[in-house]
């Protein structure tokens, strides 16, 4: 069934209902004290494994992110190591395309962070090296407490029997947009069951009306086919899913071709931010930077796009309809693990439970790492009226009013395959591919990487 009406997001905030509803199974404390830490992976857990809280422990710990998570990050940090001050946290973050590449190095060196912020497409090129930590003997001892966790859920980071990741909440892809530069424009955002086409026309209306704001063009923002997940998104719009069950592509040229070329006379109109502006704003985009009007992320980006715009009534939006009607999917907005290499697993795990399970922490980052999975934390949660987390809780109780689709499962060299899209997408915007070359490129680029 295809949302047919305009999500309005005022009034009181309403928790996630539906698939997020979660099972309260109970929680423990976590054990404390000086003790043995079992080895990160492979070997048996002893029965009485404790944290250590009274000798100097140091944890390096690394996530993506701009300047508000950052903030968030420090924040929580600080928090920790008041309540545990033998420890000492180095933290360390980079934007996403920045982050993967200095994983790998590491990795390549033995030399992961203690803890580290992940995403599921890298799980599986991560697991089959035995690079992350086996968490599960630090959950049976009770130091990373899931116990109101959705199995689900969970079960996201769970990899040939081990659990090497702990998601820190759900999200799905949402559309975001500007109300003060679509009102300078005057041109109205779509409403209703729209289509790309429809918002290539609104694109166009943009571009027509001739605004600028700072000596540059109002425009509707970066294109939409340059990101991977949005194309996995349109699949399954079409009642295709994008992998099979054995880890394999279930799609082929004709499909990435048909996907491009929707955005193809949009993109020869000049309505979507340029691409050299982009590469010139990096790592903000013309939405981000106040320029662009509308762009399509995971709808708990909202915190992120109103700490880079210092705007506090960006709209979100279902995204756009699909040719069966199927609309959304939900999976792990992002997760934590621990490095195999960790000389302190026990301590890393117990850092992990921290920034995930603790009131104090969930108030700081609210609904920007995904709608938390604890129920504790998310039932903690009372986000003022309007905010962008009472937006983002509405927004997934909203998309669960309808049926959602499984979400895609990344194949092994997903990280691989989702950065080749997107500096293909920046070729294509440059113009220096076709559509059908980017097909042919990608293609091969998967093929070497999925095997």
């Amino acid at each position: 069934m295809i949302i047919r009406r305009r999500l309005s997001l005022s009034g009181a905030a309403v928790l996630v209902v539906g698939a997020l509803t979660l099972t309260a199974c109970g929680g423990g404390g976590t054990d404390e004290g000086k003790g043995s830490s079992a080895p990160a992976s492979g070997a048996t857990a002893p029965t009485a494994i404790t944290a250590n809280t009274t000798d100097p422990i140091t944890l390096r710990f690394t996530w993506w992110g701009n300047d508000d998570r950052a903030e968030r990050y420090a924040q929580a940090i600080e928090l920790f190591t008041t309540k545990y001050p033998n420890f000492t946290i180095e933290p360390a973050s980079a934007a996403f395309a920045d982050y993967w590449p200095a994983r790998n190095t590491e990795a390549a060196g033995g030399g992961l962070p203690d803890v580290m912020q992940f995403d599921s497409a890298y799980l599986r090129e991560y697991a089959g090296g035995d690079l992350l930590a086996d968490l599960t003997p630090y959950i049976e001892a009770n130091i990373l407490r899931l116990g109101d966790y959705d199995p689900n859920i969970v079960a996201a980071g769970n990899l040939g029997g081990k659990q090497i990741a702990i998601p820190t909440g759900t999200n799905t892809l949402a559309f975001f947009y500007q109300p003060d530069l679509t009102a300078e424009t005057g041109v109205d955002f779509p409403t209703g069951a729209w289509t790309l086409e429809d918002y290539n026309a609104f694109c166009q209306q943009v571009k027509d009306a001739g605004k600028s704001v700072g000596g540059q063009p109002i425009l509707c923002g970066k294109d939409y086919t340059d990101t991977f997940w949005f194309f996995l998104q349109w699949l399954v719009q079409q009642g295709t899913a994008p992998f099979t069950d054995d880890g394999a592509l279930n799609f082929g040229a004709t499909e990435i071709t048909e996907f491009l070329n929707i955005a193809a006379p949009a993109r020869a109109a000049g309505v979507f931010t340029p691409a050299a502006r982009l590469e010139a704003l990096s790592p903000l985009t013309g939405f981000s930077n106040n320029e662009g009007i509308s762009e399509a992320s995971w709808d708990n980006f909202i915190a992120s796009f109103s700490g880079d715009t210092g705007k506090d009534n960006l709209e979100i939006v279902p995204i756009w309809s699909g040719a069966d009607g199927r609309q959304n999917f939900l999976r792990p907005a992002m997760l934590l693990s621990a490095g195999a290499n960790t000389e302190h697993p026990a301590e890393a795990a117990l850092l992990i439970d921290f920034l995930l399970n603790d009131p104090e922490v969930g108030a700081i980052f609210g609904t920007s790492r995904g709608v938390p999975v604890s129920t504790t934390v998310r039932d903690s949660l009372s986000p003022e009226a309007g905010s962008a987390d009472a937006k983002v809780i509405a927004y997934e109780q909203l998309v669960q009013q309808d049926p959602t689709a499984p979400a895609p499962i990344p194949v092994k060299g997903f990280g691989t395959i989702e950065e080749k899209w997107r500096t293909l997408a920046q070729e294509l915007g440059y113009g220096t591919v076709t559509a059908d070359q980017f097909a042919e490129e990608w293609l091969a680029e998967a093929a070497n990487a999925i095997k």
